[in-house]
């Protein structure tokens, strides 16, 4: 097999690299005799090969040459592999299935243990390395079928088919029904043959479960099984993107090398996450903070469903009020201690007392690296002759690396030490030297001079330790003895006052320099002020205080420039800036109160058809006949960051959702894509029929029927308009539900406007007036009105307490009208139009009177008062 590769290999020109794993010599152990289990310690011996060779090719990436089939018998070993004599090995716990697959691509990883020089160690350079597996997702008869019809050469290893060489193979020949897979075997016992057998029958049965109708005539039991690890591994990646949210949005600031959990946060929020959500996201807490190589199941508590369990139940439930920290301080596994602590308003993370106030307080469970074991009680790294070697040639500045703890990767600069305590190192070599060690509840790494007289810290990780100096310099010099001496006691600080020294008076320049900065932001706020009192006497506030102002001709701006039809417009939130997207594949940016042209985005290859802000502005999406949606960064000059794919047909829209972290997009491949909860969505089609869609079910809530022709654009309703609306049906007007979603608008190419009922489907009133196709809807700040667009080139102005047309812009274009939108801003600490009530912090969207329409006439129209 060897030399058939290295020939294809010099056949394609393609270099090849021939390993032989060298048994016996450190850290690889001796070659295991005949009948000894050797599947273990080969793949940790191959592991370790293949990331030698690595180092030494300076490659980064190892793509594996997995098929399907692999993938199959690697969860059914892990799932055997966790299994206890109680559990199903074939069913397993809900979190067991969902990390028996192996991820498409993962960092290569620390080690498969913690020792430095065991096998399998890779350290922290397994930390830029990176694996993805498997390379093929076709299973290997179709591989095989593939080389027999082309007349292709390939080797089969022989060893594979013997089930009584590794656990692997008596899996596979159980998969593939072989008879030697019953037979008593020397690798395996007689009742693990059994429970291989039973593992592959009750997963084949599970795989059945999953799907709505039995698998067709000819599907086989490996074909079965290949799509249910398909299932798990699109489970597996949900799930990683479930806990990469909950990290992100639960997450505090806390010292380095430990992790706070905002578990009264997802308390509030109501968050039923699931047994695996909860053990996914402790695992990866777990693995962060763990002093165990990252990357082994150390790091994670080897896994242990009890383990995790318990920490679950422990972190997940309500504070009491009659714990204090350290009685409710606690570990389970991979030397991670979890305590649950307050959270100050300044971010200051205190102890939890009993009887503290819990509700009026942020509460949360800091994880944490626990004390060293009995036996790594003592370690410490000594770095003296490191020093003195840089020490003997200062000036090549060369740094000491050290990788310490499985959690800081250090970098010493031996010539930034003090002259004297250069001279003592080099004076007193047998007496004095200089350790790494762990300091603080944290255990975090400090560099300790050691000396007969005692040691000194020379320096930490904390960004405190120049504060206690200076503190220290400012006792000593206005005489605080017993203080000065306390201090130093306290922070394992030898400070020796000098008047050369940059602690010396820092302090009090500190404390000047604050006052200085005080009077600084007295002057920033007074000017603030003034220019936010000339900003609110600006053209677009005056539009904003005239509440019923609806478009009159002409418009302010007429903006050029598109060299296609203009397919959307939007604005942004923040600046007075507004975006079209056109047919000529361009994105343009435009300032709306000055009417000036600021940028054009290109990136797309073919129209692009709708575009779309984010709640704060920071992010820009578009989508495109090119089935793409790019979003574009607004901070960085409007920079391309990520380009979308997914779609089958053009994407016709999509929008930012009100949380602002996703995207919902629709296509003419019939599908609507997003990762969305507990939202509903209104969607115009081509069958004549607006639907309301359960984006968390898939499940169409409401069909609205009544249109004779395509439906356009459906709208819902704000809620500002609900008493207008119950007035013109007839409705009682003593309602007070408030619930989004209870009324939606729909125009389309049968020339009407329809107001329906979301509840019941009911259609409320027809607003008739336009010649041609309504292309646009937007209901007004107000709730009073409702403004309309269409083909015959005008916009219409309804009254909704009457369902009259109250004023026409008639010629707005010249050419059809297909898209309007109102302008939008976020007003800190601003009320809801539903009233209810936001704290101060919050950002509440308001609509200003600007109002932008785009035509097939390639312009982009500007209406303001």
């Amino acid at each position: 097999m060897t030399a058939r590769c290295r020939e294809l290999s010099a056949s394609l020109d393609i270099p090849n690299v021939a390993m032989s794993i060298p048994w016996s010599q450190p850290p690889f152990p001796s070659k295991p005799l005949p009948g000894q289990a050797i599947e273990e310690v080969a793949r940790a011996a191959r592991s370790q090969l293949l990331f030698d060779a690595m180092q030494q090719h300076q490659c980064d990436v190892l793509v594996m040459g997995h098929h399907a089939d692999d993938q199959v018998e690697t969860v059914l070993m892990r799932l055997l592999r966790r299994s206890r004599p109680s559990e199903d090995a074939a069913t397993g716990s809900e979190v067991a299935l969902h990390t028996a697959t192996t991820r498409p691509y993962r960092r290569w990883g620390m080690g498969l243990k913690s020792q430095p020089g065991s096998l399998g160690w890779a350290g922290l350079p397994g930390m830029d390395k990176w694996i993805i597996r498997p390379l093929l997702s076709l299973p290997k008869d179709s591989l095989i079928a593939t080389c027999t019809g082309n007349n292709l050469d390939y080797v089969e290893d022989v060893t594979n088919f013997n089930p009584a060489l590794t656990p692997r193979n008596a899996v596979r020949a159980a998969l593939a029904d072989r008879e030697e897979a019953s037979l008593p075997v020397k690798v395996l016992s007689e009742a693990d043959v059994c429970r291989i057998q039973d593992a592959v029958d009750k997963a084949r049965s599970m795989a059945l479960t999953s799907q709505e109708v039995g698998p067709p005539a000819g599907i086989t039991t490996a074909d079965t099984l290949r799509a249910w690890v398909g299932e798990l591994e699109k489970a597996r990646e949900n799930l990683d993107s479930d806990v990469d949210r909950l990290l992100s949005r639960f997450s505090a600031s806390s010292p380095p090398s430990t992790f706070l959990l905002r578990t009264d946060l997802i308390i509030k929020s109501n968050l039923n996450l699931s047994k695996s959500q909860k053990h996914a996201l402790i695992r990866r807490i777990l693995r962060f903070v763990s002093p165990r190589a990252w990357g082994s199941s150390e790091a994670e508590a080897g896994g242990r469903t009890d383990s995790l369990e318990r920490i679950s139940q422990r972190i997940f439930r309500g504070v009491e009020s009659n714990i204090s920290t350290d009685t409710a301080k606690f570990g389970a596994g991979a030397d991670v201690l979890w305590k649950p602590v307050v959270i100050g308003n300044d971010g200051r993370i205190e102890p939890l007392r009993p009887g503290s106030d819990i509700p009026k307080q942020a509460v949360g469970w800091l994880a944490y690296r626990s004390p060293p074991r009995a036996a790594e009680r003592n370690a410490q790294v000594d770095i003296t002759s490191a020093i003195h070697d840089r020490l003997a040639n200062p000036e090549s500045r060369k740094e000491i690396e050290l990788f310490w703890d499985c959690r800081f990767a250090l970098t010493l600069k031996p010539w930034l030490l003090s002259d004297d305590v250069k001279s003592n190192i080099d004076s007193n070599p047998e007496d004095v030297s200089v350790t790494v060690e762990a300091g603080g509840e944290w255990m975090l790494p400090r560099v300790v001079l050691r000396q007969p007289k005692g040691k000194s810290v020379l320096g930490g990780y904390s960004k405190r330790h120049g504060t206690h100096r200076s503190i220290l310099d400012y006792l000593h010099s206005q005489n605080f003895g017993e203080a000065f001496n306390a201090l130093q006691s306290e922070c394992g600080i030898q400070y020796t006052p000098d008047p050369k020294a940059k602690y010396n008076g820092l302090l009090e320049k500190k404390w000047t320099s604050v006052i200085r900065l005080q009077k600084k932001i007295m002057d920033l706020e007074n000017r603030n002020a003034l220019l936010t009192e000339e900003l609110n006497t600006s053209p677009g506030k005056r539009a904003a205080s005239q509440a019923d102002w609806v478009p009159r001709a002409p418009p302010r701006h007429v903006l050029t420039g598109h060299r296609g039809v203009v397919n959307r417009v939007t604005f942004h939130p923040v600046f007075s800036l507004v975006v079209s997207a056109s047919e000529d594949s361009t994105v343009k940016v435009w300032d709306w109160e000055t009417g000036e042209f600021e940028r054009t985005l290109k990136g797309h290859t073919r129209a692009v058809h709708d575009v779309d802000f984010d709640p704060k502005g920071d992010l820009l999406v578009s989508c495109s006949s090119d089935l793409t949606l790019k979003l574009w960064d607004v901070q960085n000059e409007y920079k391309n960051i990520k380009t979308l794919v997914g779609h089958d047909h053009v994407v016709s829209t999509a929008r930012f959702m009100p949380s602002g972290d996703l995207i919902v997009s629709a296509s003419r491949d019939t599908s609507i894509r997003a990762l969305l909860e507990n939202i509903w969505r209104t969607h115009a089609c081509n069958d004549h029929t607006a639907r309301i869609w359960d984006a968390q079910t898939g499940e169409v809530k409401m069909d609205f029927l009544g249109h004779e022709n395509v439906v356009e654009v459906a709208i819902f309703a704000p809620i500002a308009a609900y008493p207008h609306i119950r007035e013109l049906a007839g409705l009682s007007t003593t309602d007070r539900n408030k619930a989004p979603g209870l009324f939606v608008a729909t125009g389309g190419r049968d020339k009407l406007i329809k107001l329906w009922d979301a509840t019941s489907g009911q259609v409320l009133r027809n607003l008739a007036g336009h010649t041609n196709w309504v292309r646009a809807l937007v209901f007004h700040p107000t709730g009073k009105f409702l403004l309309s667009a269409a083909d015959d080139y005008s916009i219409r102005v309804w009254d909704l307490k009457t369902g009259r047309c109250t004023k026409v812009v008639d010629a707005a274009h010249s050419h059809f009208v297909g898209t309007m939108t109102w302008g939008r801003a976020l007003v800190s600490g601003a009320k809801p139009a539903d009233g209810t009530a936001k704290s101060a912090d919050d950002d509440v969207e308001k609509k200003i009177n600007v109002l932008a329409t785009g035509s097939v006439d390639l312009t982009v129209k500007i209406w303001t008062p």
